[in-house]
């Protein structure tokens, strides 16, 4: 059967598929392991969280003056500086490079780090005495997974503990490709998680706080992902970042529209045909905004269809503050002219992707609310997020 509501529009059900591969997610086998990623079965598994770029604040005065001594350093932490040197000068004689943070977890815990290294490298299914030797092959084999773990270091922190030991033991068995693509999952599910920062929930599309609810799911096991899933997810992130960014621009619209004509309404048109218009209006906006805002199996042409409504209510107010002013109403610009119009281009121009990343990247770098001063950090922010609206706008047209 079809899959119904929006994610049943990209591609014939596969949500399915992958929220089956979510269910099925190795449990924990009893016992204490505690390996390359370093933790146990039963420790809880956080739900990630991606917060917003910090707003910019004035540097403090100084705690201490200036070229004060720092305090003395206990023993145990030089203890571990110097264990750590010397598995430091261990892999640079025989020529093992580069050192994943996964090592220091196994130094720390030998008495010798000699024993530590030793430890380390057999979990990975290598031979440290082969290695100890200079053995070829082996210095070639523990290299390719050394430059893997390096790369992907942070990338399975918040994997499931079962799914940790699966990939220590895909390590361990020479499967680096199953790691790799599992790596390459792992980081598509976190970028598409940042959407998190970038609309709170209470102003989130209900189809996009559903879609990052099973994105959660794929962060904690990407072993039970296929890269086609990933890849299907980051094109709905896409296309949900579109959409809330047109959601955005209208709402904005429409709350100076409505601030503009509650200062000039005159109460003589409460009872006329312009207040009947406006009654409705506002009503259609309340209505489409509650929808979206509710409704997590709206498919997506309902998604654009109820932004539709809001824009057409925009249209109407729009006419009704014409006409208090006297003056027929302007015409109704798209949003691409409205986004061509914030990036400084000319209308009905068309970018390039090179252009218009180049333009966006000097204009974000003008406007980020990290770089304002602290009594403009809100103005900032907003004008941040309109910034990011409009680009992802102009990217749409570009493949459209």
């Amino acid at each position: 059967m079809a899959q119904s509501g929006y994610l049943g529009w990209v591609g014939g059900g596969w949500w399915q598929g992958l929220a089956r591969l979510f269910a099925r997610r190795a449990r924990a086998g009893g016992g204490e392991w505690r390996g390359i990623f370093g933790r146990r079965h039963e420790e809880h598994i956080v739900t990630p969280e991606i917060h917003a770029a910090p707003v910019a604040h004035p540097i403090a005065p100084a705690s201490r003056p200036a070229f004060a001594a720092p305090p003395p350093t206990p023993i145990a932490d030089r203890v571990r500086r110097l264990k750590r040197r010397a598995a430091i000068d261990m892999f640079d004689q025989v020529g093992l490079a580069p050192i994943p943070g996964q090592l220091w977890r196994f130094v720390d815990a030998e008495a010798d780090p000699f024993e530590g290294v030793g430890a380390f490298l057999r979990a990975l299914g290598l031979n440290p005495a082969a290695i100890r030797a200079r053995d070829a092959h082996e210095l070639g084999r523990a290299n390719a997974v050394l430059e893997l773990l390096y790369t992907i270091d942070h990338v399975f922190d918040r994997v499931a503990p079962p799914v940790a030991a699966a990939l220590e033991a895909r390590l361990g068995s020479g499967d680096y490709e199953a790691v790799r693509a599992a790596a390459e999952v792992t980081q598509t599910f976190e970028r598409i998680a940042r959407l998190e920062a970038r609309w709170p929930a209470q102003h989130r599309l209900a189809v996009l706080g559903a879609f990052l609810d099973d994105v959660r799911g794929g962060i904690a096991d990407p072993l039970g992902v296929p890269g086609h899933v990933a890849a299907h997810a980051q094109q709905v992130a896409d296309e949900l970042g579109r959409q809330m960014g047109a959601l955005d621009v209208e709402l904005r619209e429409g709350a100076a529209l409505h601030q503009t004509l509650l200062r000039r309404w005159p109460a003589a048109w409460d009872r006329t045909g312009e207040g009947n218009a406006r009654a409705r209006a506002e009503a259609e906006t309340a209505d489409a905004h509650r929808q979206l805002l509710t409704n997590a199996g709206l498919r997506h042409t309902e998604v654009e269809a109820l932004i539709g409504r809001i824009r057409g209510a925009n249209d109407v107010l729009r006419r009704l503050l014409g006409a208090l002013e006297g003056e027929a109403p302007s015409p109704v610009k798209s949003e691409a002219e409205m986004a061509l119009a914030f990036f400084g281009f000319p209308p009905f121009a068309r970018p390039d992707a090179a252009t218009l990343t180049a333009r966006f990247r000097q204009l974000a770098r003008a406007t980020h609310p990290d770089l304002a001063p602290p009594d403009e950090a809100a103005a900032a922010h907003r004008r941040f997020v309109e910034l990011n609206a409009h680009y992802e706008v102009l990217r749409a047209g570009l493949v459209a």
